[in-house]
């Protein structure tokens, strides 16, 4: 989400509220959601304003997201938890989506400072088996030779399962995991021209977030 006009001791009750109050009745309601991570925004996507200030990352399991799909998709749901303490007007939610994981390679022990988030969308009128060229070269080569140039020691690849937002949301995600919040000093990297299909794609946004804090299920 976005708070535009909000800042002093608003937003430092916007940001207690969400980790004390916020997260754990959100983790409370859906039995199998493990944890959340909290992020702030530090480099915005070269092209402009492409993501929210603030991210909060949901882990769950797949009872958890069935769950989640279902209650969501109800247009009569109404969110049990407490009010935030700001107004409709001074808050903003860009983005909801639901992601599973597809692969994941390097070493997940540890807690990271940061994270370098990219979606994107294969190129346009991509093919059945064109996309099992682009989703193949997407995990068996450019997840490593992204991981060594962003100097990440973990990275994860997500597919969309839904997006409950009006914000347009690219089919494939990943999310880098760094040691430092920055990326805009790492020289250019040298990586490897993939199918067609990965040449032409559309990078929807490129952002980098700093970790706030990590809240696990009590």
């Amino acid at each position: 989400m976005d708070t535009p006009a909000v800042g002093g001791s608003a937003l430092r009750e916007f940001d207690r509220f969400y980790s004390t109050v916020h997260v754990p009745e959100v983790l409370a309601y859906y039995p199998g959601m493990l944890s959340c991570a909290r992020y702030r925004l530090t480099e915005q996507d070269e092209r402009g304003d492409r993501g929210p200030m603030w991210l909060a990352r949901y882990t769950m399991d797949e009872h958890a997201a069935a769950r989640y799909r279902t209650v969501n998709s109800d247009p009569g749901f109404v969110m049990p938890f407490t009010p935030m303490p700001l107004s409709e007007r001074d808050f903003d939610v860009r983005w909801r989506f639901l992601w599973r994981s597809l692969a994941s390679y390097g070493d997940d022990a540890g807690t990271s400072r940061g994270v370098r988030l990219i979606g994107m969308d294969p190129a346009p009128g991509t093919r059945a088996e064109e996309l099992t060229a682009f989703n193949a070269f997407y995990d068996r080569t450019h997840l490593r030779e992204a991981r060594g140039a962003l100097r990440s020691r973990f990275v994860t690849r997500y597919e969309l399962c839904q997006a409950f937002s009006s914000s347009a949301a690219p089919r494939y995600a990943a999310v880098y995991e760094l040691d430092s919040p920055a990326v805009t000093n790492l020289p250019v990297p040298r990586v490897t021209d993939g199918p067609p299909s990965w040449r032409d794609r559309n990078t929807h946004w490129r952002l980098t977030y700093a970790l706030i804090e990590r809240i696990d299920r009590g």
